[in-house]
């Protein structure tokens, strides 16, 4: 049985659905509190990020930015920061920044394998497409799915950004009424084309 921590993003998926459609609880605290503990970015003087023209997410607890995608604003849902399409509605479009354990270290090719894997066998997601995308010189994933909550309710699409990072997995995940994905599509991608990561320095013996 493979453990159930590693696969972040189908929990995360599944739990954001039930999420929006109002359903689940929070309880305890969840590796995201626990993570935002930790400095992921480096302490060090970091080199200035490429220039991006436009309004900017600043994600500092990952040292990484992005666009926000044209008509969408920063809000809040409960505690969490995210892009918000329509603040009345989430599921008109929000993204969202998760993290979640890497307690194996998993290399973002034994992520991707990972998540392909688990993706195929939900019975709640359909895969459409997962694709290999570089980001300041190193590897990311991108996957695209749909599902619709077992609970009920709308289909819904999902755009998941995801790379390892020290003990974590970060995840970047969009969520849109499956109905309007054509009307944001563009916007989105525009958005996570900008993403920048400052990567940590690799250490040396």
């Amino acid at each position: 049985m493979k453990p159930l921590y590693v696969v972040g993003l189908v929990v995360a998926s599944v739990a954001g659905v039930v999420a929006l459609s109002g359903v689940t609880k929070q309880t305890g605290e969840t590796p995201r509190v626990a993570a935002k503990a930790e400095t992921l970015a480096s302490a060090v003087e970091a080199p200035p990020f490429p220039p991006l023209e436009g309004e900017i997410w600043n994600l500092p607890s990952i040292d990484a930015r992005l666009l926000i995608p044209k008509g969408w604003s920063i809000g809040r849902m409960g505690s969490d920061e995210r892009l918000l399409r329509n603040v009345n509605d989430p599921l008109d479009g929000n993204m969202n920044l998760v993290l979640l354990p890497n307690a194996f270290g998993f290399t973002v090719d034994e992520l991707l394998a990972e998540n392909v894997d688990e993706l195929s066998v939900n019975p709640d997601l359909h895969l459409e497409d997962r694709r290999e995308i570089y980001v300041m010189g190193r590897k990311v994933l991108r996957f695209d799915y749909n599902g619709t909550p077992r609970t009920g309710g709308e289909p819904v699409r999902f755009v998941a950004v995801v790379w390892p990072r020290g003990r974590f997995q970060i995840a970047l995940t969009t969520t849109v009424s499956a109905k309007l994905w054509s009307e944001v599509a563009a916007d989105v991608d525009a958005s996570l084309e900008s993403l920048q990561i400052r990567w940590p320095m690799a250490r040396t013996k």
